[in-house]
């Protein structure tokens, strides 16, 4: 956007989840909320020297929230337990060696 300045944008896509099932030992007995999310991901970087924050404001695009082990057993039904939206502050630092 402004190179001399060190702003730039970015567009990309991020998809979040959590599983119904442990990926080792089957399924978790416990208590979870199963769900994936699908999201645009529009975000602003500043660099300053080795200094850069960036910020991304994702928007949900995608939702499948599902019944978790837990629920299925009991007949009840929670629903998914990411979040509808967020906002990430980014701070990185490059050094060399």
């Amino acid at each position: 956007l402004w190179p001399e300045q060190g702003l730039s944008a970015s567009l990309g896509l991020r998809f979040d989840g959590t599983p119904r099932y442990d990926m080792i030992g089957g399924k978790d007995l416990g208590f979870r909320h199963p769900a994936n999310i699908g999201y645009l991901d529009p975000a602003l970087a500043l660099t300053r020297g080795p200094h850069t924050f960036t910020l991304n404001v994702p928007i949900t695009v995608y939702k499948n929230f599902r019944r978790s082990y837990y629920e299925l057993v009991t007949g009840t039904q929670f629903g998914g337990g990411l979040p509808q939206s967020m906002i990430l502050a980014t701070y990185s630092l490059r050094f060399g060696l």
